[in-house]
């Protein structure tokens, strides 16, 4: 079968996450003076569709060059993802009308924010709670 498939349906998702992202993000008196799991700046966020884009010319499985701690070809299961995005310690956050804010700073690179603000997706809603680093300034 055709990797292609999977990297399309990955990108799929991956864009649904972007739209409902901006969407929360739109509540939000300045929207961009936050960074969020699908929004961080221009420049980082044109990195990363840049690298996608790259990989799926490659023709590799999108298992073979990306760290997904969940099996995407496999029914999803909120046991499984919540068990592969929790830390120890947790991110802390406070519950804002605009979504989760992160209480601590926004440092250690852009895997271990991102790690976090995942993590800061838990608990599990039925809608999306936008965890946010907010930008100082």
């Amino acid at each position: 079968m055709p990797r292609t498939h999977q990297w399309a349906s990955l990108e799929a998702a991956w864009r649904a996450a972007i739209q409902a992202d901006r969407q929360k993000r739109l509540d939000i008196a300045k929207p961009d003076a936050v960074r969020t799991l699908f929004f961080w700046g221009f420049g980082i966020d044109e990195q990363i569709a840049d690298r996608l884009r790259e990989h799926k010319q490659n023709q590799v499985r999108p298992d073979q060059v990306l760290p997904l701690p969940i099996d995407i070809e496999g029914a999803f299961t909120p046991a499984e993802f919540e068990n592969a995005v929790r830390l120890d310690p947790m991110p802390q956050y406070k519950v804002v009308p605009s979504g989760r804010q992160l209480t601590e700073p926004m440092l250690g690179g852009h895997d271990l924010c991102a790690a976090k603000l995942t993590a800061a997706l838990l608990p599990l809603t039925d809608n999306y709670p936008m965890p946010f680093y907010p930008l100082e300034g």
